[in-house]
């Protein structure tokens, strides 16, 4: 059996949580008001004797600065964050914490709990939900990475082979001919090592959809 403490502004959904995992052990439950008024004091000790922390997150920046205080106080073996955060750059930092879970709040409630296992199962968990987030953060990223070594209007050519558009529509957008599109491609190809269209779709995509399957 284990001790856990749940701490979330939304008190429904954390008694929801303490119902449903009800057969795991004892609880510690906490809201909003109590942790920010006791930061230094009853929640250092509570945090120092439990098991599992499950920590509900927002992306409001006093949240996340107290989710970062919390979680390096925790001495818990899991901790595990629910959140309804879209921002992969936030989601990226909130994994720097070296936490075990992390799952989004839109999930139903049985899906959470198997969620919760599956972290305290395998010691690192990310819903796919989550996962899509970070997976589209990455290739925005790597893509920047990418266009970074191009000149503006290579990025133009670029951004509208990987739109899907035909030479001859990338011509117009741009003021340009069909032959001095071909002649950016070459000069494109040439920058990035690669040979084609595919080519170039792949590079976006090198590495990224692997990362949090």
């Amino acid at each position: 059996m284990i001790t856990t403490c749940i701490i979330d502004t939304n008190t429904t959904f954390a008694e929801l949580l303490k119902d449903r995992l009800s057969h795991h052990g004892t609880y510690e439950v906490l809201y909003s008001a109590a942790f920010r008024r006791h930061i230094d004091h009853d929640i250092k000790d509570i945090l120092g004797n439990i098991d599992l922390l499950i920590l509900g997150v927002t992306s409001e920046p006093e949240c996340l600065a107290l989710t970062e205080r919390l979680i390096n106080i925790s001495q818990a073996k899991y901790n595990i964050i629910f959140h309804d955060i879209t921002n992969g750059y936030e989601l990226l930092h909130l994994l720097s914490l070296g936490i075990n879970g992390l799952i989004h709040k839109t999930l139903s409630y049985e899906t959470v709990i198997q969620n919760i296992e599956f972290s305290m199962a395998n010691k690192h968990f990310i819903c796919h939900q989550t996962s899509g987030y970070l997976i589209g953060h990455l290739q925005e990223r790597h893509k920047a990475n990418v266009l970074n070594q191009l000149t503006q209007k290579q990025k133009q050519i670029t951004e509208g082979l990987l739109r899907g558009l035909s030479y001859k529509e990338i011509a117009i957008l741009n003021g340009i001919s069909i032959n001095t599109v071909n002649d950016y491609l070459k000069r494109i190809y040439k920058i990035l090592h690669i040979s084609s269209r595919s080519e170039l779709q792949a590079r976006f995509n090198k590495n990224v959809n692997s990362m949090y399957i």
